[in-house]
């Protein structure tokens, strides 16, 4: 299983999305959140998204990826995307009590990370980052053509998408991010 654990709105569905399109160039890949994991599939590469800490699983993992951004970044994002979207599991997302422990839980993936994505370096350089996450994976891909199917992912106008693990609002700025 590879963990992909990182902070809300840091980027981490688009690193989780990242780390599945780069892996299907190789293997089948079977790719949800954690609450639906089914260790049971198949394919040839679990691809989790996963927050909240847990020791068995980052002891446990093939590789841990693990995603930050500056948390008054995070902040500002969590407001513009209640904006966006309504739902009601948002509304306290934006609380400094909530973020306190989404760095804790952080922290404690970080310990275990083989790579730890930075928001402003993917920003500033997604090229780069598509290769590093290749390199880290051990597949060798076009970098190009793997940023033209990440930006070719469509955020749903309402609901979830379980492939993707994007829902309405996902993104709140112009970023692709």
């Amino acid at each position: 299983m590879i963990l992909v654990a990182g902070i809300y709105r840091s980027a981490s569905t688009w690193m989780y999305n990242c780390i599945r399109v780069i892996l299907e160039e190789k293997y089948s890949v079977y790719g949800c959140f954690i609450d639906n994991y089914d260790k049971e599939r198949k394919e040839q590469k679990h691809v989790v998204k996963i927050i909240k800490y847990d020791e068995v699983l980052a002891i446990n993992a093939e590789q841990v990826f693990t995603s930050y951004r500056n948390y008054e970044d995070i902040i500002a994002s969590m407001k513009r995307r209640r904006e966006v979207n309504k739902d009601e599991r948002f509304a306290n997302e934006a609380r400094w009590e909530n973020l306190n422990n989404y760095l804790i839980n952080l922290l404690m993936w970080q310990s275990h990370s083989d790579y730890i994505m930075l928001y402003t370096t993917l920003e500033k350089h997604p090229f780069d980052v598509i290769g590093r996450i290749a390199q880290k994976l051990g597949v060798a891909v076009n970098v190009k053509r793997i940023k033209r199917k990440l930006d070719n992912l469509q955020i749903p106008k309402e609901g979830f998408n379980p492939v993707t693990l994007y829902h309405a609002g996902h993104r709140t700025n112009n970023n692709n991010v």
